[in-house]
């Protein structure tokens, strides 16, 4: 993802880069959400209160580059599952 941000980052105007960006941002919420109800993954365990921060930016981030209805919703369904797993993670620290 890292060489895509790079790109976008370089010419932001390019739809290739942007697309391939978008893409490896979708790839990466949809293998977060993939143990959803159990919980948000950040690599192999479940994402902490930081990593959650981090994936939200990420997501906030691709909303803005997304003009595509079902990527949208999607996006949106993934940040409602982010929000209701940082609840829970605030609740089991107390």
């Amino acid at each position: 993802m890292g060489f895509y941000r790079k790109c976008y980052e370089l010419d932001s105007n390019r739809i290739e880069g942007k697309e391939l960006l978008l893409c490896c941002l979708l790839d990466w919420f949809s293998y977060c959400e993939h143990e959803w109800p159990a919980g948000i993954l950040y690599g192999n365990n479940g994402a902490t209160v930081e990593q959650c921060f981090e994936i939200r930016q990420e997501a906030e981030f691709a909303r803005s580059l997304t003009v595509n209805e079902n990527e949208q919703a999607f996006i949106l369904q993934f940040l409602i599952k982010l929000d209701q797993y940082e609840r829970d993670l605030t609740r089991q620290s107390r």
